[in-house]
């Protein structure tokens, strides 16, 4: 009789007959609202990061810098007194810019005042490079010259208009260019013509944005 008592106990006490415990699924609602609260934190340190940036130029330096050096791999000099990127709307304002061929020194641009419409492509992308695109581009006084030697050579021969990626692309798909207030030197050598366009307007618009 006792051991019967005894095997008893032990078929009550094996492992077997103990209850299941219910395993937790990773995607809880505690987990979900960490990961919400994790999403608004990084948001929020993102957006007081890019406000401080503007605030203080950081993001005008950083722009002013990558447009220059695309400049210079056209072979343009670049230099302004105010070069001013605004977030909303997301615009580039440019106050006496300079534009020079970077080989003989030679001017090619000034422009006196401007405002380029821009925006941004694939703005949260996870990418070492970024293309901006040119929406408009509004220019209130302007002078271009331009120029042939005796041998037919234009002042605008040392540009190189295919240049290679970098962090920051231009992209001018989609224009929208207006001018006004410009003048155009003309020369030509070998023809012996000279000439000044006054009061310039030119206005492009595309179709199909």
């Amino acid at each position: 009789m006792p051991e019967k008592e005894l095997e008893q106990d032990q078929i009550e006490e094996s492992p077997d007959t103990e209850p299941e415990v219910r395993r937790r699924g990773f995607f809880t609602r505690r987990n979900a609202v960490i990961a919400a609260l994790a999403g608004i934190l990084l948001l929020a340190i993102f957006s007081i990061i890019s406000v401080v940036s503007y605030r203080y130029g950081v993001l005008d330096t950083y722009v002013k810098g990558q447009f220059r050096a695309k400049m210079e791999e056209i072979g343009i000099v670049f230099d302004a007194d105010v070069f001013r990127l605004t977030v909303s709307p997301l615009e580039l304002q440019l106050k006496n810019a300079t534009f020079n061929d970077r080989v003989s020194g030679e001017k090619l641009f000034f422009v006196r005042d401007a405002t380029i419409g821009l925006t941004v492509q694939d703005i949260f992308a996870w990418q070492l490079s970024r293309d901006i695109t040119v929406d408009s581009t509004d220019i209130n006084g302007a002078e271009v010259w331009v120029k042939f030697d005796e041998e037919g050579r234009s002042n605008f021969s040392n540009l190189v208009f295919e240049t290679k990626e970098s962090r920051l692309n231009f992209r001018y798909e989609s224009v929208k260019f207006s001018l006004q207030d410009g003048t155009v030197h003309f020369g030509d050598l070998s023809r012996k013509i000279t000439g000044d366009a006054n009061n310039v307007i030119l206005l492009v618009e595309p179709e199909n944005y």
